[in-house]
């Protein structure tokens, strides 16, 4: 999710959820986007079908990251730490 918002100027508000769902990766795990009245129709239409699919929350005008009551952070200061790690490892200040 964040590395969706990062290059836009949108934010993201999800519900709270646990370590595993916040950052494990796997090649069965997608995370889309879509207008409320789509997102209904792709519910709708993977209903009966070996499909798991559910809302995690929403995209927002705010440029923020919001996760439940855990977590607001300004998109400004996560696109800084994702773009500045390396180049501060390579100049071995980390």
């Amino acid at each position: 999710v964040i590395e969706m918002a990062l290059p836009t100027s949108f934010g993201a508000k999800l519900e709270a959820l646990n370590h595993i769902a916040l950052f494990a990766e796997d090649q069965a795990r997608y995370v889309l986007t879509a207008r409320p009245a789509e997102a209904m129709e792709l519910l709708s239409a993977v209903q009966g079908k070996d499909i798991s699919v559910r809302i995690i929350g929403e995209v927002t005008q705010t440029p923020s990251l919001v996760i439940g009551s855990q977590l607001s952070m300004p998109l400004a200061q996560l696109r800084s730490a994702h773009e500045g790690w390396f180049p501060s490892f390579m100049a071995a200040e980390i």
